[in-house]
């Protein structure tokens, strides 16, 4: 099998693989050739057969920016990790998170569906509580998502890479969080153990509501155990998950912040795995 297995002129970091009936397809950001900005392509998709992973084809757009609300004015969002999964209507969601222009730092996280794999994707909205108000506990970003035998869990967050414990700096150390995050020093004081986590939460059949309040499920380096190997290698970003069996347990993989791996002399974030235990 040759690699890269995609054309050197196509960018699509951020990937997740999932196999939907006798092939795989592949989701991702999409960057463009000498940009100076991440992920300002639209969606697109690429496939191959599971038996035959070295025969690519490219689906084209599955999903344009235009197509975001958020998107006006002449300016279009920018879209960032992605996920897709197969909901229990047999339809395909895809979430997503928007960024740049006529946005917020960390704001809701989104969804569009499809009848196909590869899309063509409609907007479908904003991840919402019961009363439509949008999800914004923790920090929305890189959205992972699993239909874990008809229940299906979102994963998310932001973890920055940075120790924010320190009891005598916790007020600067907050503001700038407010700051950074969007989140008012109220929210992150009440937020446990910490805004910085990964978390999930699980959704309604409408694929959109919530049905309770998102957990943190994974510590960053401000909450992991000083010492540990989490500390170490905490989360900083790009949740992904999978389930390898109906009975077996949840792997969780996600990125440590740039410049902790020792494999690389490149500052590039490293990756680790977890196996968790989700209680029913």
């Amino acid at each position: 099998m040759p690699n890269p297995f995609l054309p050197l002129t196509e960018y699509i970091p951020d990937g997740e693989p999932h196999v939907f009936g006798d092939r795989v397809y592949l989701y991702g950001s999409h960057d463009a050739a000498n940009s100076t900005r991440f992920c300002t392509e639209d969606y697109a998709v690429w496939s191959a057969p599971v038996n035959d992973l070295s025969d690519w084809t490219c689906h084209g757009v599955s999903f344009r920016k235009e197509q975001d609300p958020r998107s006006r004015g002449g300016k279009l969002v920018d879209f960032y990790a992605p996920d897709c999964v197969q909901g229990n209507d047999g339809r395909y969601y895809l979430y997503y998170f928007a960024a740049g222009p006529n946005t917020a730092p960390f704001g809701p996280m989104s969804v569009a569906v499809s009848d196909c794999p590869e899309g063509p994707f409609s907007y479908l909205g904003d991840i919402r509580y019961a009363d439509g108000t949008p999800v914004l506990k923790y920090l929305t970003n890189d959205p992972a998502v699993l239909n874990d035998n008809g229940r299906i869990r979102l994963y998310y967050g932001w973890g920055l890479g940075r120790d924010f414990r320190n009891r005598t700096l916790q007020l600067l150390y907050r503001l700038v969080l407010s700051k950074l995050c969007n989140r008012s020093v109220k929210e992150i004081k009440a937020t446990k153990p910490c805004v910085l986590s990964c978390a999930v939460v699980e959704l309604e059949d409408d694929m959109l509501t919530v049905k309770g309040e998102p957990k943190a499920i994974l510590d960053s380096k401000t909450t992991a155990p000083k010492g540990s190997d989490l500390y170490r290698h905490p989360f900083y970003e790009a949740a992904s998950i999978r389930k390898f069996g109906v009975n077996s347990a949840i792997s969780i993989i996600w990125s440590i912040p740039p410049g902790r791996t020792t494999n690389w002399r490149m500052p590039l974030p490293n990756i680790r795995i977890m196996v968790l235990s989700i209680a029913a």
